[in-house]
C-alpha cells in the first residue's frame, strides 16, 4: 500500500468514526444477545475493523466479546484467507502456505483471532478458516482434503450441518463466502459453472513442519468478477434468512446459514444467482487478463 492509499484509507476511517456513535463493550455484548447470539451457537464472522473502531476495547476485546457470547460450548470461526483479489493469480504464483505463520488478509479481527490461544486453523492453502470452541479441530481438520474451498469436507459445509449463523460485522454480504457452498451443493444443476476444471497443487506446511501437497480447485475469475451477493439481499431479508441490527449507527447483518442456503438454492432454480451481467469494460479487462497475462485455462 503506497503513502497516498494509506492517507486515503485514514481519511475514510476518520470520516466514518465521526458518523458512528461510541459503543461500550457492555453495549456490544448486549447487542449480540439481542440479536440471538447465545451460548452454544456456531458462528462465522466476516469483519472489517476499520468500521468497528467506535467499539470500546479494540480488536482483541471485540473478539473476546464474540467468544464470550457463544462460550466454549459453542464455536466461533473466521476466514483466515491468505490472499485478496483474483484467486487464480494467487495460485499461479505458487505460494507456500504455512499454517502457523502465513497471516490472514481478511482484516485485523481475523488476524488477532488466528493468533489467540485455543484457536486452530485449517490447512487449506487459499481459504483457510480459523476456529475456536466446541469441536473446532473437527470443524477445520478436513478442509485440505476438499479440493474446492467450499466442498463437502470444508468448514462451510460443516457450518451448514451444525445449523450455524453468519455475522457480517462492518462488511456487507458481498464478503459472504458461504454463497459458494450453494454452487457445490447443486453441482451441475447450478445455472453456470463457477470453477475451472483444472486442479492446482499447492505446498502447505503444517504446525509440525511437515510439508503437504494440497490440490485446489480455483474459482473462474470470468464468473467471480461478476459476483454481487448484495443483489439478492432483498430476497434474504424478505424470507427471514437475514436481518439487520444497528449498533452505534452501524448496520450489522445476521444470517441463518441453513435458511440462506435454502433460499439461494430456491432462487438458483429460477436462474436468479449472485452473478451479474458483465460490463464491456470488465469483460475487456478479463479477456486481457486471460489471454495476455495469466493464460487462464478452461
Amino acid at each position: 500500500m503506497n503513502s497516498f492509499s494509506r492517507r486515503y484509507r485514514g481519511w475514510q476511517t476518520h470520516l466514518l468514526k465521526r458518523r458512528l456513535k461510541p459503543v461500550s463493550l457492555k453495549e456490544f455484548r448486549n447487542f449480540l444477545a439481542e440479536q440471538g447470539i447465545t451460548c452454544g451457537d456456531v458462528v462465522f464472522v466476516h469483519s472489517s475493523f476499520d468500521r468497528l473502531t467506535h467499539i470500546e476495547g479494540g480488536a482483541f476485546e471485540i473478539v473476546r466479546a464474540l467468544q464470550q457470547a457463544v462460550t466454549e460450548q459453542g464455536l466461533l470461526a473466521m476466514p483466515a484467507y491468505t490472499h485478496k483479489g483474483i484467486m487464480f493469480e494467487y495460485v499461479a504464483s505458487a505460494p507456500v502456505f504455512r499454517v502457523d505463520r502465513s497471516p490472514s488478509l481478511m482484516g485485523l479481527l481475523s488476524e488477532v483471532f488466528r493468533r489467540m490461544p485455543g484457536v486452530v486453523r485449517s490447512l487449506h492453502p487459499t481459504h483457510s478458516v480459523a476456529a475456536w470452541g466446541n469441536g473446532a479441530k473437527d470443524f477445520v481438520g478436513e478442509h485440505h482434503l476438499s479440493p474446492s474451498p467450499v466442498g463437502p469436507k470444508s468448514p462451510f459445509h460443516k457450518l451448514l450441518a451444525r445449523q450455524g449463523k453468519a455475522i457480517m460485522l462492518g462488511v456487507n454480504t458481498n464478503y459472504l463466502t458461504l454463497i459458494h457452498t450453494v454452487e457445490d451443493i447443486m453441482g451441475e444443476q447450478f445455472p453456470l459453472k463457477t470453477s475451472l476444471k483444472t486442479l492446482y497443487s499447492l505446498q502447505v506446511i503444517d504446525g509440525s513442519g511437515k510439508e503437504l501437497t494440497v490440490p485446489v480447485r480455483v474459482f473462474d475469475p470470468w464468473v467471480t468478477s461478476r459476483c454481487v451477493v448484495s443483489s439478492l439481499d432483498s430476497y434474504l431479508l424478505n424470507s427471514g434468512a437475514m436481518r439487520v441490527g444497528i449498533i452505534g449507527n452501524l448496520g450489522v447483518y445476521f444470517l441463518s446459514v441453513a435458511a440462506t442456503v435454502e433460499k439461494l438454492i430456491e432462487l438458483a432454480k429460477t436462474n436468479k444467482t449472485v452473478y451479474r451481467t458483465l460490463s464491456l469494460k470488465r469483460a475487456y479487462n478479463y479477456i486481457y487478463l486471460k489471454r495476455k497475462r495469466l493464460r487462464i485455462p478452461e
